[in-house]
C-alpha cells in the first residue's frame, strides 16, 4: 500500500489505501441508576500511539477521565467513493465502532470508518458504540484526493417492467362464476336462515 497524502503527488492507483489513527475516549460516571459509566469518544488524532489500549490519559476539564481507545487503520477503498463525498459534502465525520467485550474491559475499539453507510450498518445491532467525531483536515484532504482519483458517476438507469403475455399466465380453466354470474355455495348449504 502506498501511503497516498496528496502533497507528494503520487497517484492513488491501489484500490484501497489505509492510514493509521488513534482514538482518545471518555468515560464519565452516569445519572442514571441503570448504568455505572457513560463512554463517549472524545477525538481521532491522525498516527499511531505508542501506547497500549485503555490507557488513561488524564482528567479532563469537566471531570471525565479520558483514555487512548487503542490504533485502527482507516480503509479507503474505491467502490466507497460515493459515501465518502457524502461525508465530505455534509458532516466530515470519521465514526468511530466500539463493542462491549466480556473480559472485564467495558468496550474495544473495532473499527474507524469514514462511510456513514457502513456506520449505519453497525447501528443495526444496537449493541455497539458508534460515535461520528470531526474529521482533520489532513484526513479530509487525503479522503478528497482519493474520491477525486476513483470515483465514477454512475446515472441512474430505471428499469422498464417486463412485457407480460396476459394469456399465457390464465389457467386452463375458466373460473366457475364466470359462467352462471353467481358465486358457487357449497354443497347442503342452508339458504338465508
Amino acid at each position: 500500500m502506498l501511503s497516498n497524502i496528496p502533497e507528494t503527488g503520487k497517484a492513488f492507483v491501489d484500490k484501497e489505501i489505509s492510514r493509521q489513527v488513534s482514538v482518545i475516549a471518555e468515560r464519565r460516571r452516569s445519572v442514571s441508576r441503570w448504568a455505572d459509566d457513560v463512554w463517549r469518544i472524545a477525538a481521532v488524532l491522525d498516527g499511531q500511539a505508542a501506547a497500549e489500549p485503555l490507557t488513561q490519559l488524564g482528567e479532563a476539564p469537566d471531570g471525565a477521565e479520558r483514555f487512548f481507545a487503542g490504533s485502527a487503520e482507516l480503509l479507503l477503498h474505491r467502490k466507497e467513493t460515493e459515501a465518502y463525498r457524502i461525508n465530505l459534502a455534509g458532516d466530515r465525520a470519521l465514526y468511530v465502532i466500539m463493542r462491549p467485550d466480556e473480559g472485564g474491559v467495558p468496550l474495544v475499539l473495532h473499527v474507524v470508518t469514514a462511510s456513514p453507510y457502513e456506520a449505519q450498518d453497525h447501528l443495526d445491532s444496537g449493541e455497539e458504540l458508534v460515535e461520528a467525531v470531526p474529521m482533520s483536515d489532513t484526513i479530509a484532504g487525503w479522503m478528497e484526493a482519493f474520491c477525486d482519483f476513483h470515483h465514477v458517476e454512475t446515472p441512474f438507469k430505471k428499469r422498464r417492467r417486463d412485457k407480460v403475455d396476459v394469456e399465457e399466465l390464465k389457467f386452463s380453466k375458466e373460473p366457475i362464476f364466470a359462467r352462471t354470474g353467481k358465486f358457487p355455495t357449497p354443497e347442503g348449504a342452508k339458504g338465508d336462515g
